[in-house]
């Protein structure tokens, strides 16, 4: 029986200069890591796909990096309508979402339904019984 796993993710600093791919070193380290959990050890030939990408942080002040919040922040402008959804983490993309549907329904209606993607599978997972 095949076997499969998610696995991720690394943290580093980067530019919007670099392109964005998974560098050989970064599958490595991670692997090393996972792989000190599993009893059967994962190989680099055994990935099959990988994803790449930068992820904004919100400084709340103009102290530098260690000052910046990997949590996400929601904000509207007023005079405008604008919506922005800031920061956020990939692992809670569907709370962010929730989270900002739930602020565009208040500012447009002032009523809010409740959000039913909690009852949805995500792409790619299985039915449990």
């Amino acid at each position: 029986m095949a076997r499969s796993t998610i696995g991720g993710t690394t943290d580093d600093e980067a530019s919007v200069q670099e392109e964005m791919v998974v560098k050989r070193s970064e599958a490595e380290y991670l692997l090393r890591h996972l792989n000190s959990y599993v009893e059967q050890p994962f190989s680099l030939d055994q990935i099959t796909s990988g994803i790449a990408g930068l992820r904004p942080l919100v400084c709340p002040s103009e102290k530098g990096n260690q000052n910046l919040v990997r949590d996400d922040e929601l904000e509207i402008d007023t005079s405008s309508g604008l919506i922005s959804i800031l920061g956020g983490k990939w692992t809670t993309y569907r709370a962010m979402a929730e989270e900002t549907i739930d602020a565009a329904q208040k500012y447009l209606s002032g009523i809010v339904t409740p959000c039913l993607t909690s009852h949805h599978r995500l792409s790619g997972s299985k039915a449990t019984t």
